[in-house]
């Protein structure tokens, strides 16, 4: 059986497509820093990395990202993104009869 960790790293590397981003100086992909740095450090820690920042969403169902790469090194993500995961958990099979009805409307800005 997968460690949570690779479950949850392929759970949504199947749900989107595959982004790499500059984080602390190496490139990652973008599920991997959500499981280590933000599960991980929220279930661990109670808090998110100060080099991870939450920016306002600019447009449902997108995201944005900017890259943590010199001066700042900084990751932002929009708010958007908790959204986003919200979707592909109760939309995917797996999860039909926990979810039967959830009904979730797409917003436009």
């Amino acid at each position: 059986m997968k460690k949570e960790s690779e479950r949850f790293e392929l759970f949504l590397s199947e749900q989107t497509i595959p982004v790499e981003v500059e984080f602390r100086n190496e490139m990652h992909r973008l599920e991997h820093i959500l499981y280590k740095w933000l599960r991980c450090e929220l279930v661990h820690t109670g808090e998110i990395p100060t080099d991870i920042q939450f920016i306002p969403q600019e447009a449902h169902f997108t995201l944005t990202i900017r890259g943590g790469g010199k001066p700042d090194c900084v990751l932002q993500l929009s708010e958007n993104l908790f959204e986003l995961l919200i979707h592909a958990v109760a939309t995917d099979d797996i999860n039909a009869s926990e979810f039967e009805d959830f009904h979730y409307t797409i917003k436009h800005s």
